[in-house]
């Protein structure tokens, strides 16, 4: 690891004390990988729908991938910060200036943290505001962060928190999981669901230490060493601490679906613009119809509701997480834009579910809000049915 270095460097706007500014470097999690061999998957394409013939375009589903299905390593690093504050949740600095997380979408801790960003340089800013208002505070010994700065949104909490909680288990050294309690964290993972799922996964004398907003120094921080999603394992656990019944088939008949569809409300991003027209089509159509709002929802509740669809219909969004839970050989139809993920994807595969990327005509470009034809999403229906589930052991290692 490379000390920071202080800042004289002309590309800064004046008007800023270049004594306040060190250049900061962010190894990422990956850079922090054993030499230990990675299992790796040839994932093919995606199964597609497309709305309309005149479709010209393709997401990334329609493209092959990799995806990453070993356990965890985990690496300890001594003498750290972390920061534990809105838009750094889990960012840890293991020198001046040299932070370990990955920067994704909306939890990039520069422009909103201490961290900010000039052309195509990162700097930490000694002087904000933040590190006046939150004195760093010690914990003493080693302490676990399941987490990373994208900890907040429900899919990385699903596929990465609770299961690199429940990897830890496996490790002969007890070490106490650090997990926020400040409300700042809890603005896309209810608070509720947080701790009902965390303590879903609690093994048998493993320790939580709930932390406030503030900077922490660490003796030593534990961090898992890659970020992935292929291999999650707690599911069983989870039912068993839920008391959920794991029985009951998925259907693939037409009167014996059961079509659950995750809504996202009006205004949110890849919502559905004309979505009562489409529920009011698709309860018409199917008996076994229901529409759902996760965030009304308990964490019990929604796995109930996935283990209970025959097909789960939902736009792209952290929601879909919980198609780990589905029985295989469950449906699973997400909305695609051009630039989708395709996480679901994979997850659908190592699960064995039947996945089909449903492709809009009309979408918004702005507000990456759908117009769905209604007709067209009941012939997807008819044809995800129809789809055989997929096989995890069929593919090709890479």
């Amino acid at each position: 690891i490379r000390a920071a270095v202080p800042c004289f460097d002309p590309a800064v706007p004046r008007g800023k004390e270049e004594d306040n500014l060190v250049r900061a470097t962010f190894l990422g999690f990956r850079d922090s990988r054993s030499s230990r061999i990675t299992r790796i998957l040839v994932v093919p394409a995606a199964p597609m729908f497309l709305e309309s013939d005149a479709t010209d375009w393709r997401p990334w589903a329609n493209n092959q991938s990799r995806l990453d299905v070993d356990e965890h390593d985990f690496k300890a690093y001594r003498n750290v910060r972390l920061y534990m504050l809105p838009f750094m949740y889990g960012l840890i600095e293991v020198d001046d200036g040299v932070f370990l997380g990955s920067l994704i979408g909306g939890c990039n801790p520069y422009t909103q943290g201490i961290v900010t960003r000039f052309d195509d340089q990162l700097y930490k800013d000694l002087a904000h505001p933040l590190l006046e208002a939150n004195p760093e505070r010690k914990l003493d010994g080693a302490k676990l962060v399941p987490f990373r700065l994208a900890g907040t949104y429900y899919f990385h909490f699903a596929v990465e928190t609770l299961q690199t909680i429940v990897e830890s288990q496996q490790s002969p050294r007890s070490i106490p999981i650090i997990l926020p309690r400040s409300a700042g964290f809890f603005d896309r993972v209810p608070r509720q669901v947080h701790d009902s799922a965390v303590e879903a996964v609690r093994g048998k004398g493993q320790i939580y230490e709930f932390l406030e907003d503030g900077i922490y120094r660490l003796d030593e921080v534990v961090v898992p060493t890659r970020v992935k999603y292929g291999n999650i394992t707690y599911q069983k656990q989870v039912l068993d601490a839920l008391g959920i019944a794991d029985s009951g088939e998925t259907g693939r008949h037409a009167e014996n679906l059961k079509i659950l569809y995750v809504a996202r409300r009006p205004g949110m991003v890849r919502s559905v613009t004309n979505e009562e027209d489409l529920i009011c089509c698709l309860g018409a159509h199917f008996a076994g119809f229901r529409r759902i709002y996760l965030e009304d929802m308990s964490f019990a509740d929604q796995i109930v509701a996935f283990r209970d669809a025959t097909i789960v219909v939902a736009p792209h969004g952290g929601g879909l997480a919980n198609i780990i839970f589905c029985r295989p050989g469950t449906g699973v139809i997400e909305f695609h834009l051009p630039d989708t993920g395709i996480m679901y994807w994979h997850l659908s595969v190592v699960q064995q579910l039947r996945y089909l990327a449903y492709v809009p005509e009309s979408y918004d470009p702005t507000t990456l809000s759908y117009l769905i034809q209604p007709d067209r999403l009941i012939a997807a229906i008819e044809v995800v049915t129809k789809l055989e589930p997929d096989d995890p052991g069929s593919l090709t290692p890479g």
